[in-house]
């Protein structure tokens, strides 16, 4: 390619649209509030395999799509932490 645009620089010419000054103002925002939804679960429940299911048993197949996602749902008893 006879090209003048510099790669690895600060050409506007190649950054997608939603990244570089066009990107999301709140993405940070947002990935910080899923951590903390997250953390909040971690803490304040304990997490158990249902009543009989050994962690042998889990299913951790994965199913090909748009993302990857476990081909069966994971469960989990939870119970609150006091």
């Amino acid at each position: 390619m006879n090209s003048n645009v510099d790669l690895q620089g600060h050409d506007f010419q190649l950054i997608p649209f939603g990244s570089g000054r066009r990107g999301c103002p709140a993405m940070q925002l947002g990935l910080t509030t899923v951590r903390l939804a997250l953390g909040n679960l971690v803490h304040c429940f304990n997490w158990e395999l249902p009543t009989g299911m050994l962690p042998k048993d889990l299913d951790m197949t994965e199913k090909f799509g748009l993302s990857l996602s476990k081909a069966k749902h994971l469960l989990a008893m939870l119970t609150h932490r006091l």
